[in-house]
């Protein structure tokens, strides 16, 4: 081989040694981002073993009330689905118990908490009822059948029956037409009712009245008299008296249009021995609060707090013989 030749072979060989070293030094090192910064440790640095872990930055909450930044709340109303209590089985129906309306309370002083006490979310005897939008006086879901049930149901445990047997009494009893009626009737003749719900306009056909002509109109046109005698002020007339024979359109809307409430209405007390003695024929109002006056009436300090009357009726007499009063 000539020299010429010789030399072109051992420079092909060494290009072909230098390829393959720098293919493999390729493939032992890793890629690097190049974005990422390469930070070495000094030269012969090794951990300590007894340093504290590295802290690590908490994120400072935020706080609230006035004049503070608030947590944003999602928009729209937040309803929460309905999840009444049942049995695990979803093929087992659920058992639903009767209500059991909780017996009156005799306050002695009307001071918020023991207003509390006399206003129900179930129609009883000798309390406030907070009408609701739906609430109609008859039907068997009625604010008159549920407070005769109530009625019922306590004169039977006033007897002695347990509260099985007192439901079981009081249910078939409650559904007594002609009675409804008149305890429908009473709740109208109530004078701390009549002074401030009493019209003689309404629909014949969806209101009862008492004797004395009046009826109550189930309308959102009355002041929030809960939260009044809770601060110990007046109740408030704002439906128009309008005369006997008007049209109803005539007290459809209130005096004063800021109020804006549904009813809160008395339902009286019903003398619960006579109820039992009666089979549950007999609906006299009655009962007594500690001081002897009767349960026709709110207990007394709250009855005293008198009514404002926005309509100027000027009747000075309220609710039906025998159970008439002068309210102002």
């Amino acid at each position: 081989m000539s020299n010429r030749k010789r030399n072109a072979a051992i420079v092909g060989g060494l290009l072909l040694l230098a390829l393959i070293g720098s293919s493999s030094a390729s493939a032992a090192e890793p890629k690097r981002d190049p974005k990422k910064r390469n930070i070495h440790a000094p030269p012969g640095w090794e951990p300590d073993p007894d340093a504290p872990p590295p802290k690590v930055p908490t994120v400072p909450t935020v706080p609230t009330g006035p004049g503070k930044p608030k947590p944003t709340k999602p928009k729209g109303p937040q309803v929460q689905p309905l999840t009444p209590d049942g049995p695990d089985d979803p093929d087992e129906p659920i058992r639903v118990d009767p209500i059991v309306p909780d017996e009156p309370i005799d306050p002695d002083e009307p001071t918020p908490a023991k207003v509390d006490d006399i206003i129900k979310t179930y129609p009883t005897p000798a309390t406030f009822f907070q009408v609701i939008y739906g609430n109609e006086f008859l039907g068997n879901q009625g604010i008159v059948a549920r407070l005769m049930r109530s009625a019922l149901f306590l004169a039977a445990r006033a007897q002695g029956m347990s509260v099985d047997e007192a439901n079981a009494w009081a249910a078939p009893r409650a559904n007594d037409a002609q009675n409804r009626i008149k305890v429908t009737k009473d709740i109208a003749c109530v004078p701390i009712n009549d002074v401030r719900f009493g019209t003689y306009a309404f629909p014949k056909d969806q209101v009862i009245p008492g004797p004395q002509g009046r009826g109550i109109r189930l309308l959102p046109m009355n002041a929030d008299d809960a939260s009044r005698i809770r601060q110990g002020m007046t109740m408030v007339r704002n439906v128009r008296l309008s005369s006997p024979g008007a049209p109803s359109s005539t007290s459809s809307e209130g005096v004063e249009s800021e109020f804006q409430s549904l009813e809160l209405l008395w339902l009286p007390g019903y003398d619960l021995d006579v109820l039992f003695t009666s089979n549950g024929e007999t609906w006299t109002m009655g009962g007594e609060w500690s001081d002897g006056s009767s349960k026709i009436h709110p207990p007394p300090l709250i009855y005293g707090l008198g009514v404002t009357d926005y309509s100027d009726a000027g009747l000075g007499v309220w609710g039906c013989a025998p159970n008439t009063a002068e309210i102002s």
